[in-house]
């Protein structure tokens, strides 16, 4: 008997290129999922309908106190903006001292970039991530300690309840209630920060080969006469010049095979270094100047 012809499993189209994860703003702005009224209480007795309810409510509350607590943190609340912002603050705290994340993005944008910069920038997001997410931990930590803590002394002994009895019994399980939200919204964070970090890599990958292609051609520049040696606004850049000068013919060489300079390139200015006098000695100056701030040869 042949078997059933099988389809591939895909995954759904709304979880594309979201590593798994949804905005719930969108969704419910598309409508492909429904608003939850918190506000209304559901006039029902069916117990699986008021244990969604409460469930809801419990998770809204959830959601509203770790973004209160991203806020407190950051100043924001929007992950491609707050990973900008400044040091973290304190809780309980007011808002007086918290950088405006906006201004530092802008701040940011306006500075030219290079890969050395944005490799700081990267070391300063790994470091307050790590910073934050302890932080953050810290705090759902004292919530829970002190949910289960009220919990606890508002449990009347003489009172048999089931709904109390069974979520008194669920803040003793290794995934209460609370926890499950917070983990929700822990990983939402954590994916907007490693989303932040893979476009910081990828620019800086970017700009360490532009930076790698412009001194590869600056290295393959050979000025054609004095007037041109003298534009050269690049220190490392004369200075390689006057050691190809100054060199012997072995050493000018190796490194015309190295800079890929070709003879006619170079002709011209050797010819000047060898006629003129004063550049001669200016080429010289430059070099020994060099030799005296080099700790190397004060040994």
């Amino acid at each position: 008997m042949s078997q059933p012809h099988l389809k591939p499993a895909r995954p759904k189209e709304v979880y594309r290129d979201r590593n798994g994860f949804v905005e719930p703003i969108n969704l419910r702005i598309s409508g492909q999922v429904p608003v939850p009224n918190l506000h209304v209480k559901p006039t029902t007795s069916d117990p699986n309908v008021k244990a969604a309810y409460a469930k809801s409510l419990r998770n809204g509350a959830e959601r509203r106190r770790f973004a209160e607590d991203v806020l407190l943190l950051k100043g924001s609340y929007f992950p491609g903006w707050a990973f900008l912002s400044g040091p973290t603050g304190a809780r309980k705290t007011n808002h007086g001292g918290m950088p405006n994340s906006v201004e530092a993005a802008r701040e940011l944008d306006a500075q030219r970039e290079t890969s050395d910069s944005v490799q700081r920038s990267i070391d300063d997001l790994k470091a307050r991530h790590k910073e934050e997410m302890q932080t953050l931990y810290d705090w759902q930590a004292d919530d829970y300690f002190e949910e289960a803590r009220q919990a606890c002394f508002s449990k009347d002994e003489e009172v048999t309840d089931p709904n109390i009895d069974t979520f008194y019994h669920s803040l003793h399980t290794p995934h209460p209630p609370m926890v499950a939200s917070f983990d929700n919204a822990v990983s939402a964070h954590r994916y907007a920060y490693l989303s932040t970090l893979k476009n910081l890599t990828r620019q800086h990958a970017g700009l360490t080969r532009e930076e790698e292609d412009r001194r590869r051609r600056a290295d393959a520049q050979f000025p054609a006469s004095l007037a041109e040696y003298r534009t050269i606004r690049s220190k490392d850049t004369q200075l390689r010049i006057a050691r190809f000068l100054t060199a012997d013919n072995t050493a000018r060489d190796k490194m015309m095979d190295e800079f890929q300079w070709v003879w006619r390139q170079v002709k011209p200015l050797i010819d000047e270094y060898e006629s003129n006098t004063d550049f001669k000695l200016e080429v010289q100056a430059s070099m020994r100047q060099v030799e005296t701030h080099d700790p190397r040869r004060k040994a």
